[in-house]
């Protein structure tokens, strides 16, 4: 079974969200933070981003019936700011936020469909966040947020994949 593509679907759902679109938020792919500085003095005629991390965090679950991967998704949305202006940094981030929003209710209103065509299941019972401040990179804010996706996972013991000693 092919895993979700967590990342085309969310780019999906950014290219056709109003508040993504009209303000002009562009989408990429990075590393984790560490890779985000880079990513944005590499597009200097974007002002903001939503970017979602290629390297997910991830674990094996076992609800009492059956096994599942999880994995964690990182999307981080920024938003260049005015140095030292409160109102274009109190813009920013609610912007932000309210990107943010939207894009969980898009997910909400997929999550169904997801589980159907794809047995992936979107955790949105609790999706932790944290905002990243103005001094976060210079002249940037923002916020990322964490979702898990939940796989069906067969871990059965197959003999076939072991060589045995038969001595």
């Amino acid at each position: 079974m092919e895993r979700f593509n967590i990342i085309a679907y969310l780019k999906h759902l950014v290219a056709i969200n109003r508040l993504a679109t009209g303000r002009g938020f562009t989408f990429s792919t990075c590393s984790g933070v560490q890779a985000l500085e880079g990513m944005l003095s590499d597009m200097r005629d974007a002002t903001r981003f939503v970017c979602v991390s290629d390297v997910t965090q991830g674990n094996t679950t076992y609800n009492g019936q059956s096994w599942s991967a999880r994995r964690v998704a990182t999307v981080f949305i920024l938003s260049r700011y005015e140095l030292g202006n409160a109102a274009s940094y109190a813009a920013a981030i609610n912007e932000c936020r309210a990107l943010m929003n939207q894009l969980l209710s898009g997910m909400l209103h997929d999550a169904e469909r997801i589980a159907n065509e794809t047995e992936a299941s979107l955790r949105l019972d609790e999706v932790r966040s944290n905002e990243l401040g103005g001094t976060f990179l210079d002249g940037c804010t923002g916020l990322y947020f964490m979702i898990s996706i939940d796989e069906p996972l067969d871990i059965s013991y197959n003999a076939e994949d072991w060589i045995t000693d038969n001595a």
